[in-house]
């Protein structure tokens, strides 16, 4: 367990932090110290563990469930399989349109939904590593996306730049609901 009543911080060069994710077990810290590297720590330890090396910046982190693995999405359009705390490379997925800005993985660990520049979602199998589908978008621009788990399933909610909330059931990639912004 993480004692949050403890503080640690960490010495940085000016302006240089532009990712940080901690892991879902609450021991692990990643964080880009530039837009090419990523370091990765035990929370309150001031070693580092791992470094990885990046040929474009980083956009975004996310860790899985089991925090035994991070994905970091690049510039490129690709997103990157790394493994912790080793930081050996896994792979990467290479069919990105644009690069990614935000993924989230569904509560079972088992799906990860993943936005993009040009305003596409993609849903991917973590176990096989493959796509499965693409969102389909209508109001193209989306400001944010989670993912909650319910009752009856977990399900991808888009809030569109028009205002309006989309929720989506993301095993088929249909919307089941939206709601329009008050005017």
């Amino acid at each position: 367990p993480v004692n949050w009543y403890s503080t640690h911080s960490l010495t940085l060069p000016h302006d240089s932090l532009s990712q940080a994710k901690m892991s879902p077990c609450g021991r692990l810290l990643a964080f880009s110290k530039n837009s090419h590297r990523l370091e990765i720590r035990y929370a309150g330890d001031t070693s580092t563990l791992c470094e990885l090396s990046h040929s474009t910046s980083v956009q975004s982190i996310l860790w899985t469930a089991q925090s035994n693995t991070l994905l970091t999405s690049t510039n490129d359009s690709q997103i990157h399989f790394w493994s912790t705390p080793t930081g050996t490379k896994l792979g990467k997925w290479k069919d990105c349109t644009s690069p990614t800005t935000a993924m989230q993985t569904t509560p079972d660990g088992r799906f990860m939904a993943s936005y993009h520049r040009d305003s596409s979602i993609k849903l991917w199998s973590l176990e096989t590593k493959e796509w499965l589908f693409d969102m389909p978008l209508t109001t193209p621009l989306v400001k944010t996306f989670c993912i909650l788990p319910m009752q009856k399933g977990a399900f991808l909610v888009t809030g569109q730049i028009d205002g309006s909330i989309r929720v989506w059931d993301y095993q088929t990639g249909l919307c089941l609901s939206e709601r329009r912004a008050h005017s």
